[in-house]
């Protein structure tokens, strides 16, 4: 009954119907091979290049974009493997110089062009060079030179939207006053770390644990690779340079002190020429690393030859004789382990072997205080395998590195505890962090602000520094494996004095001053990198995984 009444409906609207569904399946068809956003099976599962990646601002850009985007940053690169997210700040950094109107005429960029190096030859532009470097950079990549010209634009445009951003920033003298006035505040202050081998002896190591641990991490715990090779050297000692008469001379001049006898009196310039030369000569060592340079490059010529691969040693050894350099053996060497060569630079060469792979292979050139070496890897044996028993030594040193690293939090916390428990915390520093094993490291008294923001060192501890008051410890900072915490004795003013003698400098004035463009410069990428997003359904998806 039901099935007749369905076949009368279909019977009697069949045109309607069949209308329908013919719509259906053009509609569906023409989605099938139309790529867009919400898909086609043929075309990138729904990604194309008018499917939108991201914004800046209320400005758009799709696949198309960062496609195109990735081939001009290729056309200034060797490389080709941008991620699209590089692409994306490219195109960011290039909306920002549009909105702010920076460009780039053909004349500025001729000039710019014209001062590349590489294009040049006896210190003047080349066209010839400029050619080979369009046949034989661009072309054979797919480039031409309008795509490596429109990409250099680009690019010195984006410098000179920066340089446009800081090219109105001032400094009032009352501005001036109040940063200087801060960056020469005086600072007294000591450091405390907490280090993983400091706590070693407070880990008990059970044998259960210790088994389950070489277990877990045997691939780790292999004996080190052992290693042959040979090293050639060049001394300062051997090989000497000239040194010129001028320079013999303006040595004497600068040291006439250190040439005085027994009566006081200056000797002359040609009674020390000899001593100056040897002295220059031991402290230069630019003989030793010209003949090590030139080596290094007979080396590098030899090894790109088809008999390089068979007899690469011989080859070696024989440029090392023909150039006069001795020649130390290394023979069954751990590659973690320090050789035994007596020179001091040795250990530094060694390791630059160490790490090489193939034999066959050279080492870059090491330069220490004695003279030059270059190393050739002859022979190369890794571990694949080791028993309990043989990696004990090893296993149980990173068994009780690793336990140690749960115990510098609770030491860190126990030493600020009993820091805030103290009557006089700067006198009674020292014994804490003794009990509690921890390094102090005291700074020498009355350092600058100016000075910490320029060390490389303090520079990374800036913040946490600044913000700690004088006869305080400051939270810990935990990072590369260790806990750090500043303890400041002082924090000083600037006496007058100082200040108007460090105003009166024109380059500090100039250096304050640019560092304030910068700081301009950096809030100008921000702005733009904080109102652009990622917007693309593939990346969202791909985060969300």
């Amino acid at each position: 009954m039901v099935i007749q009444r369905m076949n009368n409906v279909l019977v009697k609207h069949s045109k309607v119907l069949f209308g329908i569904f013919t719509a259906v399946i053009i509609v569906s068809f023409v989605w099938f091979f139309t790529p867009g956003i919400d898909g086609s099976l043929l075309f990138g599962g729904g990604i194309s290049d008018k499917t939108e990646y991201g914004t800046c601002f209320q400005k758009k850009f799709t696949y198309g974009d960062i496609k195109n985007a990735l081939r001009e940053l290729s056309a200034v690169s060797r490389y080709a493997d941008f991620p699209d997210e590089q692409a994306f700040l490219f195109l960011v950094q290039k909306h920002g110089a549009d909105m702010i109107g920076a460009s780039v005429s053909d004349e500025e960029l001729r000039d710019f062009l014209k001062k590349v190096p590489d294009f040049q030859e006896n210190g003047a532009f080349s066209s010839a060079k400029y050619r080979e470097f369009e046949e034989k950079m661009l072309v054979a990549r797919g480039f031409s030179v309008a795509d490596y010209e429109n990409a250099m634009r680009d690019i010195l445009r984006l410098e000179k939207a920066s340089q446009m951003v800081g090219a109105n920033v001032v400094m009032t003298d009352a501005e001036f006053q109040d940063i200087l006035r801060e960056k020469l505040e005086k600072f007294s202050f000591r450091f405390v770390q907490f280090t993983p081998d400091l706590l070693t002896g407070d880990v008990k190591v059970n044998e259960e644990e210790l088994q389950e641990f070489f277990n877990a991490n045997k691939a780790n715990l292999l004996p080190p690779a052992r290693i042959d090779g040979v090293t050639a050297v060049a001394l300062n000692s051997v090989f000497k340079a000239t040194v010129s008469p001028e320079t013999i001379k303006e040595y004497y001049e600068k040291h006439k002190d250190d040439f005085k006898g027994k009566d006081g009196k200056v000797r002359s310039l040609e009674s020390v020429s000899k001593e100056i030369s040897e002295k220059i000569q031991a402290a230069d060592g630019a003989g030793a690393r010209k003949v090590m340079d030139e080596f290094c490059r007979k080396i590098r010529a030899l090894s790109r030859t088809e008999e390089y691969k068979t007899d690469y040693e011989a080859m070696f050894r024989s440029a090392a004789k023909e150039a006069g350099l001795d020649l130390v053996e290394i023979k069954d060497a751990a590659a973690e382990e320090e050789p035994g060569i007596v020179s001091a630079s040795d250990p530094a060469a060694f390791a630059a072997l160490s790490r090489l792979k193939r034999p066959g292979s050279v080492t870059n050139p090491v330069y220490g205080a004695d003279g030059c070496r270059i190393s050739l890897l002859t022979g190369r044996r890794e571990f694949k395998d080791t028993t309990f028993e043989e990696a004990r030594v090893r296993a149980e040193k990173a068994f009780r590195l690793a336990k140690a690293q749960d115990l510098m939090a609770s030491a860190a916390e126990s030493f600020r505890a009993k820091v805030a428990q103290s009557k006089d915390p700067a006198k009674d520093l020292e014994a804490i962090a003794k009990e509690c094993k921890a390094n102090v490291i005291k700074f020498p008294e009355g350092i600058t602000r100016l000075s910490i923001e320029s060390n490389p060192y303090t520079g990374q501890l800036r913040g946490t520094l600044f913000e700690t008051k004088a006869g305080t410890l400051s939270l810990p900072r935990t990072g590369n494996g260790i806990v750090e915490m500043i303890f400041v004795d002082k924090r000083e003013p600037v006496e007058e004095k100082e200040f108007a003698e460090t105003a009166a400098r024109p380059e500090i004035r100039t250096y304050l001053l640019e560092e304030k463009r910068n700081r301009v410069i950096a809030e100008y990428h921000y702005w733009l990198q904080s109102n652009s997003r990622i917007t693309t359904p593939a990346k969202r998806e791909k985060a969300a995984r």
